[in-house]
């Protein structure tokens, strides 16, 4: 593995957690929600820029109909992601709805 490759790896996994860290907003209180919400943005803006290869092949046309094969992969792979960012977030957000009034992280701050 190269070191671009795993910082960008380290990279997503970082913003995986600002996002979960992010999600509680009702456990970290509003200025660490505020604060970590940057980082994530920041964070986004690397992974772009980190990602140009990608946005090149895209603004090339070379992921469309003409391709069936990859446009296909291209399209399963945005459906899984979808999905699981879909079921990620109701599943968090019920557990963070069921325990945030419970403990809050604001406290111990």
């Amino acid at each position: 593995m190269t070191l671009k490759f795993k910082s960008k790896i380290v990279l997503d996994i970082i913003m995986f957690i600002l996002l979960l860290l992010c999600m509680s907003y009702s456990l970290i209180g509003t200025k660490w929600h505020e604060y970590l919400g940057i980082i994530l943005c920041i964070g986004f803006i690397i992974h772009c820029i980190l990602q140009k290869n990608y946005f090149a092949k895209i603004i090339s046309l070379k992921y469309t109909l003409y391709y069936p094969t990859i446009s296909k992969n291209l399209f399963s792979q945005f459906n899984q992601f979808c999905s699981y960012i879909a079921s990620t977030v109701s599943l968090l957000g019920f557990y963070f709805n069921i325990y945030a009034s419970r403990i809050t992280l604001a406290n111990f701050l």
